[in-house]
């Protein structure tokens, strides 16, 4: 299997550029697939006339047509943008046998732009604000988000909260509920629900989820209770090199630390993404995504011996 690639970009929204040159392969094979955004997946890809709409198609046509190959099996992707919803995972189906090849390239001008992300248009100013909106319901969470190619910064605290001591609620099927923190200092959020807490340790890196904070405690004066998703937290708390009480965390995707530009936060509830804008950045213009596909691509054969 050849896949010619003219730059990779390894974030989360992950583009994939493929070359769109036409030289690299003297001989094209005797079956070529054609991919274009103005395709159709009912088409039988055969021709430009007749191209296929998304690259996971033309892999599952191509997937039972390497058997006994005679020649190359090539699929042309023209320039334009196509949107992975999943991981497009190859296998050894999709690979070349009796010395012949399975070719993915670019053709035409410009770039194929394979994506692991999901676009986001339609911004509007928010009166009396900076910041701008725009609607997001492809998604649930929101971790990644892009602005011309660059990575924006989730909003967060600008210094680290310290784990005062841990939290229990009695009768709790867990070993731990949560934490206590100091309350100066710590803004009245909203909603904490969507708050995530960012532990950076020497070996491992914990990202645990609020379930809902506490605040003015008469059992606990000065703190804020921290109630953390479980059983996240319950396993988190039990593992080697651990958050323990004396450790710093902070926190992202709160509105209230929405204050610089170049940071987003992301409200779940009402589906609505929030983005604070350099000067230079043209919102009517940009080219914005947020990342929903982690892997985009998976490649691997049955065994060491019967690889792709």
């Amino acid at each position: 299997m050849i896949i010619c690639l003219k730059k990779l970009s390894v974030l989360l929204v992950a583009f994939l550029m493929l070359c769109s040159f036409s030289s690299v392969f003297a001989e094209e094979g005797k079956i070529t697939f054609y991919v274009s955004p103005n395709g159709n997946d009912s088409n039988d890809g055969l021709s430009e006339a007749n191209a296929l709409r998304t690259i996971e198609k033309a892999s599952e046509k191509l997937a039972g047509m390497t058997t006994n190959m005679t020649g190359d099996i090539v699929v042309n992707i023209a320039p334009g943008y196509y949107e992975l919803s999943d991981t497009l995972t190859l296998s050894n189906a999709h690979g070349g046998t009796n010395g012949y090849n399975v070719i993915f390239r670019g053709i035409g001008d410009g770039e194929a732009v394979i994506s692991g992300g999901s676009p986001v248009t339609g911004w509007a100013k928010v009166e009396g604000s900076p910041l701008y909106k725009a609607t997001l319901t492809t998604v649930s969470v929101v971790r990644n988000f892009y602005v011309n190619d660059y990575p924006a910064v989730r909003a967060r605290s600008k210094y680290n909260y310290t784990y005062k001591a841990a939290y229990n609620i009695e009768g709790s099927e867990y070993s731990i509920d949560g934490i206590l923190v100091d309350s100066r200092n710590l803004p009245r959020f909203e909603h904490p629900e969507e708050l995530e807490t960012i532990w950076k340790g020497s070996w491992k890196h914990f990202r645990i989820p609020v379930e809902n904070i506490i605040y003015d405690s008469p059992e606990y004066e000065g703190s804020a209770i921290f109630k953390l998703q479980n059983p996240g937290w319950d396993k988190a708390s039990t593992v080697l090199k651990a958050p323990v009480g004396g450790d710093g965390f902070f926190i992202e995707n709160a509105k209230e630390f929405l204050n610089e530009p170049g940071e987003f936060y992301f409200d779940s509830r009402e589906h609505m993404i929030y983005y604070y804008p350099y000067p230079e950045e043209d919102m009517a213009t940009a080219r914005t995504y947020v990342g929903k596909t982690e892997t985009m691509l998976d490649i691997r054969g049955n065994t060491k011996e019967q690889k792709v």
